[in-house]
């Protein structure tokens, strides 16, 4: 469901979720400029790991706008199991196509979920993803495909989004990316750095019974 995320493993970025976003917003955007929209940008170079690893963003909507907070540590009492409002097929409008994110109820202690994103009837990239507890705490874990199933990060790379907080069958922040239920509808928060600056894409979506 998302397009970046703060920590990676293996060769691909081990850094806060602005700067890990722009690497990945940077792949994307790559993926999508044969529509004209968007072009490539260049990649910033990435702050020494040390400087980084102690701070996290948790993305806090609002009827004023979405705040960013700045936490300086996850707290440790959220659980995958808190996240299973999740389970489902979820559609809808995202990054100027049509988006779908599907997740699978827990089992062994994992969650496992899909997403897709579809322009002008062609495919464009693919996710797979995983909540589980890895190296000690609950975080989701994703890789990026192109439509021909060509991974984005190396081959043992991975995005990751470490579990800050729950509110359980309603919400969950995590490190940049925040989901947010209300009955049929799912709505996404997603840090992103891109040419034009910072910001925050909201994506809507709605249960789907199919």
């Amino acid at each position: 469901m998302a397009i970046d995320g703060p920590r990676t493993q293996n060769g691909v970025m081990n850094c806060a979720p602005v700067r890990h976003c722009l690497v990945l917003a940077a792949l994307f955007v790559s993926a999508c400029s044969s529509t004209g929209d968007i072009a490539p940008a260049p990649v910033a170079d990435a702050p020494a790991a040390e400087t980084l690893a102690e701070t996290f963003q948790r993305i806090v909507p609002g009827p004023d706008g979405v705040e960013v907070q700045h936490v300086s540590a996850p707290p440790s009492s959220a659980r995958i199991e808190d996240l299973d409002f999740l389970v489902g097929r979820w559609v809808g409008e995202a990054f100027g196509g049509t988006a779908e994110e599907a997740w699978t109820p827990i089992l062994g202690g994992q969650m496992l979920g899909t997403f897709r994103l579809v322009q002008d009837g062609a495919p464009v990239f693919s996710e797979h993803m995983l909540l589980a507890v890895l190296d000690g705490r609950p975080a989701l874990r994703l890789k990026h495909f192109d439509p021909q199933l060509v991974g984005w990060e190396e081959k043992d790379g991975f995005v990751e989004f470490d579990l800050l907080d729950a509110v359980p069958g309603r919400s969950a922040h995590l490190d940049g990316l925040t989901f947010i239920r209300s009955g049929d509808a799912l709505d996404i928060y997603l840090a992103l750095e891109t040419p034009d600056g910072s910001r925050v894409e909201h994506l809507q979506f709605q249960r789907s019974t199919r």
